[in-house]
C-alpha cells in the first residue's frame, strides 16, 4: 500500500503501519516535518462501535447457536471494519507541549 498524505506538509510520508496503529487511537508522526496527526475521531468511534456490535451479537449467537459459523461471520466483519477504518482521513493534530510546571 502506499503511503498517506501528511495533513501538515502535504507529502506522502505517514506509512501504512502507522496508520494500521492509528486505527488503535495511536498518534502518527510524520517522518518529514514532524507533525502530529490521528484518523477522525469520530469516524473511529463509530467504527469502534460496530466492532463491539460485531463481536456481542455473532460472539453470542455462536454461542447459542453452537456454530462456528458465526464466529467466522464476526471475524470477516471484522476485517472488513478494519478496512474502512485504515481508509479514514487523518486529522491535524497541535505538537505537544512539553510540561514545565515547577513544583
Amino acid at each position: 500500500m502506499e503511503n498517506a498524505v501528511c495533513p501538515h506538509c502535504q507529502e506522502a510520508l505517514i506509512t501504512s503501519k502507522q496508520r494500521l496503529l492509528g486505527t488503535l487511537w495511536m498518534d502518527m508522526y510524520c517522518s518529514g516535518c514532524g507533525g502530529r496527526s490521528s484518523l477522525n475521531h469520530i469516524g473511529l468511534a463509530l467504527i469502534y462501535m460496530t466492532w463491539v456490535w460485531n463481536v456481542a451479537f455473532f460472539g453470542f449467537m455462536a454461542v447459542a447457536e453452537e456454530s462456528l459459523v458465526y464466529l467466522a461471520v464476526m471475524l470477516v466483519g471484522w476485517g472488513i471494519l478494519q478496512f474502512f477504518a485504515f481508509y479514514l482521513p487523518l486529522l491535524r493534530l497541535r505538537r505537544k507541549q512539553p510540561n514545565t510546571s515547577a513544583q
